[in-house]
Formats: C-alpha cells, sequence, structure tokens
C-alpha cells in the first residue's frame, strides 16, 4: 500500500474513517463466526499490521491506541451468546469433551455448534427460533458406525433442524461451521 490510507491530526489520535474500518473488519471475523476470545491476540496483530500500512509506518499517539482497544473490545462484546436448545427425538449432545449442541443469532444468521448423537433419522433433533424463509439442505458429516461420511442438515421454514442420511445408524452428526441465512 503507498502512502497513507489516513490523515491523522498532529495529535495523532485515530481518524473516524479509520475507526469504521476497523469495526467492519472486527465485525466481518464475527459474521465468520470465529470466537472472540481465541482471536483477540490475532485481531491485535492484525490491527497493528493495518494501521502500520495505513499510517505508512507512523506512529500513533496512546489515545489513539486506547481508542482502538475500545473499539475492538465494543465490536467482539456484540457476539451473542450461545443458546443450548431442547433436543427432541431422542437427540442429545455428545458431551464428554465436545461441545455442547447449541445455536446462536447472528446478524447474518443463526450459527450452530456441537456434536448431537441417538437421535431418529429423518426427525427434527431441536429447532431454532430465527428460521430461513424456504428450507435449506446443509451438508455435514456423521459418523455411521464404521466410518465418517457425509450427510445432510435440513432446515424448514418452521424452524426445525432435522439430521437425515440414507445411512441405519448415525454414531453422530456435527453441526459445526453451519450458519443458516436468515433473509
Amino acid at each position: 500500500m503507498a502512502g497513507k490510507m489516513y490523515t491523522f491530526g498532529e495529535d495523532h489520535t485515530l481518524p473516524k474513517r479509520a475507526e469504521q474500518h476497523i469495526r467492519e473488519f472486527v465485525d466481518d471475523i464475527l459474521r465468520a463466526g470465529i470466537e472472540p476470545d481465541t482471536i483477540r491476540p490475532q485481531v491485535e496483530q492484525i490491527t497493528n499490521e493495518f494501521l502500520t500500512k495505513i499510517t505508512d509506518g507512523g506512529t500513533l499517539s496512546p489515545d489513539a491506541w486506547l481508542a482502538i482497544e475500545k473499539i475492538v473490545t465494543e465490536q467482539l462484546a456484540k457476539t451473542p451468546e450461545w443458546t443450548e436448545p431442547e433436543l427432541l427425538n431422542g437427540w442429545e449432545s455428545y458431551g464428554g469433551v465436545y461441545v455442547t449442541a447449541a445455536f446462536r443469532k447472528l446478524p447474518h444468521g443463526v450459527q450452530l455448534r456441537g456434536l448431537i448423537r441417538n437421535g431418529t433419522v429423518g426427525k427434527p433433533a431441536f429447532t431454532i427460533d430465527a428460521p430461513p424463509p424456504a428450507e435449506l439442505v446443509i451438508p455435514s458429516i456423521m459418523w455411521n458406525g464404521a466410518a465418517i461420511t457425509a450427510c445432510r442438515i435440513s432446515i424448514k421454514p418452521n424452524g426445525d433442524v432435522i439430521p437425515a442420511t440414507s445411512a441405519e445408524q448415525i454414531g453422530w452428526v456435527s453441526l459445526d461451521g453451519i450458519t443458516i441465512p436468515t433473509s
């Protein structure tokens, strides 16, 4: 990047345009579903690299750095909490060291996580309260008792989350990495 993207005042404080770019950057991280606490060091490092580039190697005042920390903290605090759904039709969280089945509402959709097991194939595992406008079929993975293989998760317009496969047995189904757009 050649030259400065922003003009800093004599006090080397953070311009409003730079603040907005940092907010958007952190929002992008949240939209990707990355857990804020796990990425704080990376956010700080990338923010430092970003600011070095946009200031053409210039320096910022301590007040500007405090403003950046405040922005990052505020944006990361916006991450909604996970909700553990009521599991239906024999489905249960796998347990042990594995993440409990949960969902959270993000600005762009509903994100799922966890491993579930022992339920009735083709029957709702749980219901989300921010469903998509039309049925979605999302690929996932499962353990069928012999190997890890593909399966699908159907999300109905009424919010039902239904693991489905042609396998007769499901040892577990992964919900990790699934984000359901709600518009």
